[in-house]
């Protein structure tokens, strides 16, 4: 089993989170659109995933 220190770990859990908001906020800000079948995401959710996305990274970075 792979031994991973909990420091790295919120390393990579605070990159990760903060990867995900720019992406969130990238779509948002270009207005792009996601369909996900037949359901289409409005844009207005990709700003709330930013700011969830990016206190989540923000936590992670100062539970560190």
């Amino acid at each position: 089993m792979i031994k991973i220190k909990q420091k790295q770990l919120g390393l990579v859990n605070t990159l990760v989170f903060g990867a995900v908001a720019l992406l969130h906020l990238w779509r948002a800000l270009m207005g792009l659109e996601l369909n996900i079948g037949s359901f289409a995401l409005p844009v207005w959710a990709s700003f709330v995933a930013f700011l969830v996305a990016g206190y989540l990274s923000y936590l992670n970075h100062n539970a560190q």
